[in-house]
């Protein structure tokens, strides 16, 4: 029951995200406009999908209007990396596309395209649209060997899917090789024809709305296919350096086709020659700016010794290896990074700080799932304003702080986010900043008091006394010398011997002892024993038995006795 439930609330939850995208119905268009002339050009060369639409339309309509509809079906929406429109003229005029409902019996995602003047009753627009998409090639077969050519398919329609009459249309598609396996079209009088590396249908004629007819491609592809899963680049701007510090962190797949067979090195090495002709990834090249300097490319392993920096007259370029060669369905992970000088990024204009910086860069011929963008600015500045590329919305821009060495309140940063990255989103963005002289010296100051503090605090704690004296050390070695003295016989009388051996057997306890009570054991023994204890001495004639006197020695003794009474 609850499984039905989570059900049912999932589905309400869908249906008011298309309520709040907006209902529409693109068939009740088919009367405004006739197409009268549709060109299609699809660059399949790399695999990024490239196509732009040639539109020459005729308004029917009896009232006014300023707006020409535009549709894309809902299975290749979430495939677009990039969508334009504009006037069909020398100057290419730039036109607002935006989203304007979703027609859920059709599956289609209807856009807007505001024009610049209004259209009268069979006045006539020439437009542009160019769109990208990503994700559209497959591997067929889908495993290879490992010395063998990789080949692709892709699908798509023969017509432009549109909400209007279309009189004329042709399409074209450019492939980056000649050899072309097979192509299809889906109707007999819909076939297309292939002149060199190229496959033409049409022109067609009297094609009615939102009428479709699906093409496929088989042929041959040598490049791989990577996608950046991944894309983390992080901008450090430092007016103490006089530099721009920039780091880039990848995890990049293969979406080639697979080996079918475990990698051999043996092979790898013996075929080196014949690289060129299969879909392995041997090196990445990467143009930095020509002010790049300490470029360092490193993985989850440490430093990578195969990279290669050069300077060239208008730029410097890094050319990577990875450790192992990329063939499909292998990833890995690797970081590099550089310093640039700061007059290269930002510029002093009217009290602000303007700092110029592409959103991403050498993206050519990859897709990126995901970009994050980090540009931290110096401590201390303000006023911050943001200006993101004008060509495409970003997913979310965030304000942050980030601390660093010495850092006291942090610095201003601005991280941008965006899906399905490509070449074309190598666009500049704009961030402007307030930033004082005082605020310059703000961690030159930070770090003086904090040296300052470990200073004074390292000088008290040198006064503190932190070993036993010398009083305690002999008042604890007197301790244990009682404890451990000899018994010592004295020639006395008999109770002032017996008292003197109680005395001197009776030992001392520490709880009577007035010294303190922390004493090291292990000092005060190695003492004691060194030490030889101290013995009264005795007169030998006490100690020793007295002998028996002669009989004339007797009898002196006892006249001098006499004597002496007298």
């Amino acid at each position: 029951m609850r499984i039905v439930v989570v059900l049912w609330k999932t589905l309400l939850l869908l249906l008011a995200i298309v309520g709040c995208v907006g209902a529409f119905n693109a068939t009740v268009l088919s009367k405004d406009y006739d197409n009268d002339r549709i060109i299609r050009v699809i660059d399949v060369s790399s695999s990024v999908v490239k196509e732009e639409i040639g539109i020459r339309a005729n308004y029917l309509g009896s009232e006014p209007t300023q707006v020409y509809y535009f549709v894309l079906p809902a299975v290749i929406y979430r495939d677009v990396a990039s969508m334009e429109a504009f006037l069909k003229h020398k100057s290419k005029d730039p036109l607002t596309m935006a989203l304007a409902g979703f027609d859920q019996e059709q599956q289609l995602y209807v856009y807007e395209i505001q024009l610049q003047e209004p259209l009268e009753h069979s006045n006539q627009v020439k437009l542009g649209v160019k769109l990208t998409y990503t994700h559209q090639i497959r591997p067929l077969p889908e495993k290879i060997p490992q010395v063998s050519k990789q080949h692709v398919t892709y699908a798509n329609n023969i017509f432009m899917l549109s909400p209007y009459h279309t009189s004329d249309i042709k399409t074209t598609f450019t492939f980056p090789t000649t050899n072309i396996v097979s192509f299809t079209g889906g109707e007999p009088h819909h076939q297309g024809q292939q002149t060199q590396n190229s496959v033409v249908y049409g022109p067609f004629s009297d094609i009615p709305p939102l009428h479709a007819s699906a093409c496929r491609f088989h042929y041959e592809y040598k490049s791989p296919i990577i996608a950046i899963t991944k894309l983390k680049r992080h901008v450090q701007v430092s007016h103490w350096g006089g530099k721009v510090s920039v780091e880039e962190d990848y995890a990049i797949q293969h979406n080639g086709a697979r080996l079918d067979k475990e990698f051999s090195r043996l092979q790898y090495q013996l075929t080196s020659h014949v690289l060129d002709q299969t879909n392995v990834l041997t090196n990445l090249v990467f143009d930095l700016p020509a002010s790049a300097q300490d470029a360092y490319f490193r993985d989850e392993v440490g430093n990578v010794s195969t990279s290669h920096f050069r300077r060239e007259k208008t730029k410097s370029v890094l050319e990577i290896e990875p450790r192992f060669p990329l063939f499909g369905g292998w990833g890995t992970t690797f970081y590099f990074g550089y310093d640039a000088a700061l007059k290269d990024f930002v510029r002093l204009v009217k009290g602000k700080y303007m700092l110029k910086l592409d959103f991403v860069n050498n993206i050519r011929d990859m897709t990126a799932d995901q970009v994050e963008l980090t540009v931290v600015l110096p401590e201390g500045a303000s006023h911050i304003d943001v200006v993101p590329p004008s060509s495409f919305d970003m997913d979310e821009i965030v304000h942050t702080k980030y601390y660093t060495y010495f850092d006291s309140t942090g610095r201003p940063a601005v991280v941008f986010h965006k899906a399905n990255v490509i070449s074309d989103h190598e666009r500049p963005l704009f961030i402007s900043y307030e930033y004082s002289v005082v605020r310059l010296l703000q961690k030159p100051a930070v770090a003086s008091i904090g040296f300052f503090l470990v200073s004074l605090l390292s000088i008290l704690v040198s006064k503190v006394p932190w070993k036993i004296g010398r009083e305690q050390e002999e008042a604890i070695a007197t301790i244990q010398l009682h404890k451990h003295e000899p018994t010592v016989v004295i020639k006395k009388s008999a109770t002032a011997h017996t008292s003197a051996r109680k005395r001197s057997a009776t030992p001392v306890s520490r709880e009577s002892s007035p010294f303190p009570v922390f004493v090291d054991e292990n000092a005060v023994a190695a003492n004691t024993r060194a030490r030889k204890p101290h013995v009264e001495p005795v007169l030998l004639e006490d100690a020793l038995p007295k002998k028996s006197s002669s009989p004339a020695a007797a009898s002196k003794k006892k006249k001098a006795s006499k004597k002496t009474g007298k």
